[in-house]
């Protein structure tokens, strides 16, 4: 006879009215069992995890040797980090954090790098994307969830490592391009007059900032996140991200300016009139233009 947790799982597969096949009921409340025991503290719903393990077995095959094989319990904590469930972030963090270290160890990569793939990570696995769903949920328990984490780092820092990420020389010109908008006339005469200059002076500026404030600008201005967003990802609350985000933001302004004044030769005077003259903007927060100005 097919109990609830039975029939959740074979109406997720489409067979809905099926009988279910005999200890199926038995297999679930085990894997149940299993699972808040070793995550006690996790606020995964019965029936939501019970549907979580059903989109990772194949419609056509028999769940009980499927669940049999699955690495449930590891499942579990990932369902929970699906959710947005903060202890389940903690913990996976406690947990598997080490093996970006590990990564980075075996690809000789800076601190920097370090810091980096770890942002990455968070915002790959955690944070969902338009039109998308959070990378965690691709995990499909056919194997341990540290083996998985470890191979996906392994990948991120191989990424950084050989520069295969937007904050490169040549990405730092999309940066431009996505900060500095090319469909304002006024900006395209500066671009013709003082092109060489004020390329060199952003970059030399995004690369004077941290791992971190470069990574927070590229996930707001090219990648889109929310501030909301990045609340989540990092795990504080909006209005930190935003002053985080509001700093990063300045130094790059005033470093640009203190850069192109030197590679012009200009004072700060003079550089305020041209920049009043073509009205140069930098759009940093996709909804609004900031207007660069003298340092105060």
């Amino acid at each position: 006879m097919s109990g609830p947790l039975s029939r959740i799982l074979l109406g997720a597969l489409g067979r809905e009215g099926a009988v279910a096949p005999e200890g199926l009921e038995l297999q679930l409340e085990a894997v149940l069992g299993s699972a808040t025991s070793a995550w006690p503290d996790l606020g995964v719903e019965r029936d939501d995890f019970v549907r979580y393990l059903a989109a990772r077995i194949p419609p056509d095959e028999d769940p009980l040797a499927v669940l049999a094989a699955l690495r449930t319990d590891d499942l579990y904590l990932a369902c929970a980090c699906a959710a947005g469930d903060q202890r389940a972030l903690l913990e996976f963090e406690r947990i598997h954090a080490s093996e970006i270290d590990v990564a980075a160890a075996r690809m000789r990569a800076p601190p920097a790098t370090v810091d980096e793939a770890r942002q990455i990570l968070r915002q790959q696995l955690f944070v969902v994307r338009t039109g998308g769903s959070k990378g965690i949920a691709s995990y499909s328990g056919r194997g341990e969830l540290r083996a998985w984490f470890r191979i996906t780092a392994l990948r991120e820092v191989l990424r950084l490592v050989k520069g295969a990420r937007k904050d490169q020389p040549l990405d730092d010109e999309a940066l431009y391009d996505v900060l500095s908008p090319a469909d304002s006339p006024e900006l395209g005469h500066m671009k013709a007059l003082y092109r060489a200059e004020f390329v060199a002076a952003f970059r030399e500026a995004i690369a004077s900032l941290t791992a971190k404030e470069r990574t927070l600008l590229r996930q707001q201005a090219i990648d889109g996140l929310s501030v909301d967003q990045l609340g989540a990802l990092y795990g504080v609350h909006r209005a930190t991200v935003a002053r985080w985000v509001a700093k990063a933001r300045q130094k790059l302004l005033s470093r640009t300016r203190r850069s192109l004044m030197a590679k012009l030769k200009i004072g700060a005077a003079d550089l305020d009139s041209i920049l009043r003259l073509v009205r140069s903007r930098i759009d940093l927060s996709l909804d609004r233009f900031l207007v660069l100005s003298r340092d105060r």
